[in-house]
C-alpha cells in the first residue's frame, strides 16, 4: 500500500463514529464528503482535479477486485448484490439439518462512495463509509463484491449480483 492510500485509510478510520462535513463547497455530510475529505487530508488529487464532482471520478486510475488495496475509494451504482448462505450441521444423533440465509444488499441507489478498509478472502470487500441505510456517520460495513460459490467450512457461499456496477479508484498525489 503506497502512502497517499496510507493516509486515506488512516484518516477514514479516525473518523468512525463521526459525521464527516468536506471543506468544499456545497458540502451536507454525504457518503462522498468522507471520501473528499480523506482524499484532501492525504494531499492527493479529489474529484475537483478531474472536472465536475457529480461525475464522481475520483482518480485517473481504475482498478480491478483483484488489485484493490486498503486506501482506494470505490464508486457504487445501483448494485444489487445476493448472498445464500448454506450450512449443514450434524446433530448429536447424527442426522444432518441445513439452514439457508438469504440476504440482498443494494448499495448506491443511484450512488455510494466508500473506502477501502480491507480486502477479505473470497472478495469480501470491508469499507468505511457513512450516509448509508439511515446512518449519517462513519462506519465500517463488509459486502460481499466478487460473485461465485465459496466454501467456508462447512458453509457454502453463493454470491450474484443482481444489477448494478461499481469502479474502484487508485488515489493519486497531487504533484507539488
Amino acid at each position: 500500500m503506497g502512502i497517499t492510500n496510507h493516509k486515506v485509510v488512516n484518516y477514514a478510520r479516525s473518523q468512525v463514529g463521526k459525521r464527516v462535513f468536506a471543506e468544499a463547497e456545497g458540502a451536507l455530510g454525504e457518503c462522498w464528503d468522507l471520501a473528499f475529505q480523506a482524499l484532501k487530508e492525504a494531499g492527493a488529487k479529489t474529484p475537483h482535479d478531474f472536472g465536475r464532482v457529480n461525475t464522481y471520478k475520483w482518480s485517473s486510475r481504475t482498478i480491478s477486485l483483484s488489485q484493490a488495496e486498503p486506501g482506494d475509494i470505490i464508486q457504487y451504482k445501483n448494485l444489487k448484490i445476493e448472498v445464500v448462505k448454506v450450512t449443514v450441521r450434524t446433530l448429536p444423533d447424527g442426522s444432518t439439518e441445513t439452514l439457508t440465509e438469504t440476504s440482498t444488499f443494494e448499495i448506491g441507489l443511484p450512488r455510494h462512495t466508500a473506502i477501502i478498509k480491507a480486502i477479505k478472502p473470497n472478495g469480501v470487500v470491508e469499507v468505511y463509509e457513512q450516509n448509508i441505510g439511515g446512518v449519517k456517520h462513519t462506519a465500517a460495513n463488509e459486502y460481499h463484491l466478487k460473485p461465485g460459490t465459496y466454501e467456508d467450512g462447512t458453509t457454502t457461499i453463493t454470491v450474484t449480483k443482481k444489477k448494478g456496477s461499481y469502479k474502484i479508484y487508485r488515489p493519486e498525489p497531487k504533484e507539488e
